[in-house]
């Protein structure tokens, strides 16, 4: 047997599940604009440096946060730094084309699997860059 070990490969992914429910319908969620405006709030660089302040597995795993396309998969084409910028401006101009410009509410949970720690303030980050973007809690 040979172990073989990937450094790296941790991703934060937020995804809503269960769109496809008719009692989701009305989700601001569902709307595609939504979502990439969610995506486009998230300054993945600010969180690297500031709340972890560190390389390596970390960063990684907020380089990759994302917020996908559709609820079922991926982004087509992959991961790109033009998909995953950070661009407040558009995510706000997104929100209100979608109706959502005075904001939406928003429930999130955020958890943090075994030997992933730094999920949880990678969470706290994200929701305060949604929360900027126009986004309200419960």
């Amino acid at each position: 047997m040979k172990i073989v070990s990937v450094p790296g490969t941790m991703q934060a992914v937020y995804q809503f599940w269960g769109l496809y429910r008719p009692e989701a319908q009305a989700s601001p969620v569902n709307d595609v604009r939504v979502r990439e405006a969610l995506s486009l709030a998230i300054d993945r660089q600010q969180i690297i440096d500031h709340v972890h302040g560190q390389g390596g597995a970390v960063a990684d795993a907020v380089r990759g946060v994302q917020v996908f396309e559709r609820h079922d998969r991926p982004p087509l084409g992959g991961l790109s730094r033009t998909a995953l910028r950070y661009d407040p401006a558009r995510a706000k101009q997104l929100l209100a084309e979608a109706g959502h410009g005075g904001g939406f509410r928003l429930t999130f949970w955020n958890t943090a699997l075994p030997g992933t720690p730094f999920m949880v303030q990678i969470g706290e980050a994200v929701a305060g860059f949604w929360r900027r973007s126009g986004s309200r809690w419960r």
